[in-house]
């Protein structure tokens, strides 16, 4: 291989093609994840893997006994001041094998990891330095994903306010809406939304405010946890009208 070569060099259509890439280049199975230690994208593994890997891949997400050691024990304090890969020696008590990892950074923000396991041998030089082409590459991937998660969010967002103020009345509108969203909306349905008392001191009380209209009632939240708003949080819920 020349070793000025660089096979990151080149647009990726998605994390998950960059992770096979990887894979190929360094023969060592790899996932990526977002900042909350949830699961974008993991490349083949054939037979090398360990208990971490498979429970990552199965949860989507890597599992919190083995999040709370990586903290507990420093790894994570490393992972983020380091600007290079960085090794992590096996811990079998929590079922993870030797790693490579490297912060994804745009700037001083870090947006995201890529974790490697070592199965054959240890990464040589041209490997890390690999791995940290492999992490530029991911910066862009990584940026557009947040964009598109932040133009998602803010629908979201709006969709509920449309609701809750009253400017989407026909049962019509709410539900292409709600379809465009892939929000399942059932026949009855009433908007809800919670307020923090330490955000609003003045308020005389701190109970949620209801909203509903008998028009439109459904059997699951609209929005949850993805119309993020401060200190406001709300959604539709099930009525409880037959």
């Amino acid at each position: 291989m020349n070793q000025d070569t660089n096979p990151f060099d080149q647009s990726f259509g998605s994390l998950d093609t960059l992770a096979e890439t990887i894979y190929g280049e360094l023969r060592c199975p790899v996932t990526i994840e977002d900042t909350n230690h949830r699961l974008l994208a993991y490349s083949s593994h054939e037979d090398m893997t360990d208990p971490a890997r498979i429970s990552t891949i199965m949860g989507r997400k890597v599992p919190d006994k083995v999040i709370s050691t990586l903290w507990r024990d420093g790894v994570m304090k490393r992972l983020l001041q380091s600007e290079l890969p960085i090794r992590i020696s096996a811990m079998g008590e929590i079922g993870l094998g030797d790693r490579v990892a490297i912060a994804i950074r745009r700037n001083q923000e870090v947006l995201g990891y890529i974790w490697l396991l070592e199965v054959n041998e240890p990464l040589g030089e041209h490997g890390l330095h690999l791995l940290k082409r492999a992490a530029d590459a991911a910066r862009s991937l990584l940026i557009q994903l947040q964009m598109k998660s932040r133009k998602e969010e803010k629908s979201y967002h709006d969709f509920f306010w449309q609701l809750l103020t009253g400017h989407l009345q026909l049962d019509e509108t709410v539900r292409e809406r709600a379809k465009l969203l892939g929000v399942r909306l059932p026949e009855r349905y009433h908007v809800t939304v919670s307020v923090r008392r330490s955000h609003f001191r003045q308020t005389p009380t701190a109970n949620p405010l209801y909203v509903g209209n008998d028009a439109f009632r459904a059997d699951r939240s609209a929005c949850n946890d993805r119309c993020p708003i401060g200190s406001v949080g709300g959604g539709a819920f099930p009525s409880g009208r037959p």
